[in-house]
C-alpha cells in the first residue's frame, strides 16, 4: 500500500498519544485466529482454550480476559515507542523519521510504502502513527475516522527478562525512577515521588546517582526541577522489537 504526502500533510504528522482500546481489540481478534508469534505463545494458548480458536461471541469477556490484564503492560510499550520516536523526529526530521519507522515502510518521498495490498491510501488530514502491541510483525496502513493511520508494531516480548536485569544492574528502585522518566518523557522530583511511592529525599538521592553516570540530566522548569534520561538513558529501557 502507498501513501502520497503533500507538504500539508507533512505538517500533520502525529504520533498518537497512547494506545488504542477499539484498535487494540480489533488485532487481538485477529491474533486469536493466525498462528502465533513468539511472545504471544502463552497468550495465544490460554485465549485460544477459552474462546475455542475462533470464536468470539462475548466482546466484553473476552476484552476482561484477553486485554484488561495486560492494558497497563500495552500503555508501557505504546509509551516507549512514542518516547522513541520523538527522539527519532528530534535528531533526523521527518526525513529520519519516515526512513526508520520499520523495515517494511519505505519512505521514497513524496510516497510512503507500506507491505501489503498494491492500492493506495489517501492522506487527506496527514498521518497518524499509531503504535501498537497487537499489530504483531507487520505494520498496517489504514483509514479509521477519515485519517490515513500507520499502525505500527512495537515491543512485546523479553520484558521481565529485561526488568530483571535492570534491577540487576542499578538497583530496582533507581530502575523503576528510570523506567517512570521514560514513560513520562521527563518529571519533576515531586512527581517521581509520588509516582514511585518514595520520599523527595529518596527521590533526589537517587536521581543524584542516576546524573552523575549520565542516566539523568536535570533542567529548571519554573519552581521545579525537571528531570530527563540522557540517550544513554533511554538505551538502556528501550526494548527490541518483535522479529
Amino acid at each position: 500500500m502507498e501513501l502520497r504526502l503533500s507538504a500539508a500533510d507533512l505538517g500533520r504528522i502525529t504520533v498518537a498519544q497512547g494506545a488504542d482500546p477499539e484498535l487494540e481489540f480489533q488485532l487481538s481478534l485477529r491474533m486469536l485466529r493466525r498462528p502465533s508469534l513468539p511472545c504471544f505463545v502463552e497468550w495465544h494458548g490460554e485465549m485460544a482454550q477459552r474462546f475455542r480458536y475462533r470464536e468470539v461471541t462475548d466482546r466484553s469477556g473476552f476484552e476482561r480476559a484477553a486485554i484488561e490484564p495486560y492494558w497497563d503492560r500495552i500503555e508501557k510499550f505504546v509509551a516507549a515507542e512514542r518516547v522513541r520516536l520523538g527522539r527519532t523526529l528530534l535528531d533526523g526530521g521527518l526525513d529520519g523519521l519516515l526512513s526508520t519507522l520499520h523495515p517494511e515502510v519505505r519512505w521514497a518521498p513524496p510516497t510512503l510504502r507500506v507491505a501489503g495490498p498494491d492500492e493506495p491510501v489517501a492522506a487527506a488530514g496527514g498521518l497518524l502513527v499509531q503504535p501498537s502491541v497487537f499489530v504483531g510483525h507487520h505494520p498496517m496502513l489504514v483509514r479509521r475516522g477519515g485519517q490515513a493511520v500507520l499502525v505500527q508494531p512495537v515491543s512485546c516480548e523479553l520484558e521481565d527478562q529485561a526488568d530483571e536485569q535492570l534491577g540487576a544492574l542499578m538497583g530496582h528502585t533507581r530502575a523503576k525512577l528510570v523506567k517512570l522518566l521514560m514513560l513520562a518523557g521527563g518529571a519533576t522530583t515531586t512527581q517521581l515521588a509520588r509516582r514511585a511511592d518514595l520520599s523527595l529525599a529518596a527521590v533526589s538521592q537517587h536521581v543524584g546517582v542516576l546524573r552523575a553516570v549520565g542516566l539523568v540530566v536535570t533542567q529548571n522548569a519554573g519552581r521545579e526541577r525537571c528531570h530527563l534520561l540522557t540517550p544513554a538513558g533511554a538505551r538502556l529501557v528501550e526494548r527490541p522489537a518483535c522479529s
